[in-house]
């Protein structure tokens, strides 16, 4: 590494400044242009931008994604009776391959409850059957699936349940979440590898596509090796007690418009797991991957990552000692980051 700055130094010497800012410009290009192949096709590759049909993942983020424009649509103030024709088809046609391919299961049966709950809440609208989109294979679909789960639809959640579960958060505790590289040594049980993951769970994801992974390590050889190749951690890695590689599967996105959702999933994901962690008196440390293409597939099978996840960041993390140094990390003025704005007509 220093004899390439040296020679990097050397270079920019040598070379007039119109020069060096052109071969600069041909060596970064031609670094972003492998990268950005390298992205592409593994997009291409692994997302529904073809076909829909070629995995159970692809199919299951499909059939997400339309089921939860009906759950979505009977949660508004005032749906309208009789609501998503379009997309209630797309459900009963994406369904019927799905059961036909991969049989009745546990997502077949959520994806169920969905249409029988939108079946019931035409008829308390006061639609007849004979006006409700797609009975008849719903009808069909349900019969053959059941609609028992319990956790798909919609439900009723009252202002006094969130307000009793928040009562005791305040703003410390967002600001006393620190990253730490200097942990106690004491393991990380099960349970609590268990709470943060539920509570990474909770994180939004588009139309409720919820691909997020950890692949969580806690063996003191594991940790090292896939530290090595990640190479942010010197200085501290030998501190760290437990560290998560945080994923999106391609298979739950498709076309052009969602190639960055991955990315933005699996922050708001990883956010989340800090969180839980945090909120057990666990310390983090967050591991940037932003690698090349060679580095990525070494991580891919140094670790045993699936081709079609995408590898979004790591989470090293730790008991906290009784004290132990952070860096302050200043945070930029609140009138950067927060700008109540009011657009003028017309614009």
């Amino acid at each position: 590494m220093a004899a390439q700055s040296g020679l990097k130094h050397r270079i920019r010497e040598l070379l007039p400044a119109p020069a060096f800012r052109a071969a600069k410009t041909a060596v970064v290009g031609g670094r972003l242009v492998r990268s950005f192949g390298y992205d592409w096709r593994r997009y291409l590759r692994y997302s529904s931008s073809i076909s829909a049909e070629q995995s159970r993942q692809n199919l299951k983020a499909m059939l997400t994604e339309r089921y939860h424009s009906i759950e979505k649509g009977m949660s508004l103030p005032d749906p309208r009776p009789g609501f998503g024709l379009k997309p209630v088809g797309d459900v009963v046609r994406l369904l019927r391959l799905y059961v036909s391919a991969y049989g009745t299961d546990e997502f077949a049966g959520v994806v169920a409850k969905v249409l029988a709950e939108y079946v019931d809440f035409n008829r308390t609208a006061g639609l007849a059957d004979s006006e409700i989109p797609h009975l008849a294979s719903i009808s069909d679909l349900v019969t053959e699936i059941g609609s028992a789960h319990s956790r798909a639809g919609t439900k009723q959640v009252t202002a006094a349940e969130v307000l009793r579960a928040t009562e005791s958060v305040g703003l410390e505790f967002f600001t006393l979440r620190n990253t730490v590289r200097q942990f106690d040594t004491a393991p990380i049980g099960h349970d609590e590898l268990e709470f943060a993951a539920r509570a990474a769970r909770q994180a939004p994801a588009v139309c409720n596509r919820q691909f997020g992974r950890l692949h969580v390590f806690t063996d003191r050889a594991d940790i090292a090796r896939v530290l090595e190749i990640q190479g942010g951690a010197r200085g501290f890695a030998e501190e760290i007690r437990g560290l998560a590689v945080v994923t999106t599967n391609l298979r739950s996105y498709w076309d052009d418009t969602q190639r960055n959702q991955a990315w933005v999933d699996g922050g708001l994901f990883a956010m989340s797991f800090i969180f839980g962690l945090h909120a057990q008196g666990i310390g983090s440390v967050s591991l940037n991957w932003s690698k090349s293409p060679a580095t990525d597939q070494r991580m891919r099978a140094a670790a045993g990552i699936p081709e079609d996840e995408a590898i979004i960041m790591l989470v090293g993390f730790g008991k906290l000692r009784s004290e132990y140094r952070v860096a302050c990390s200043p945070r930029v003025p609140l009138d950067e980051v927060l700008r109540i704005r009011t657009l003028g007509p017309g614009a």
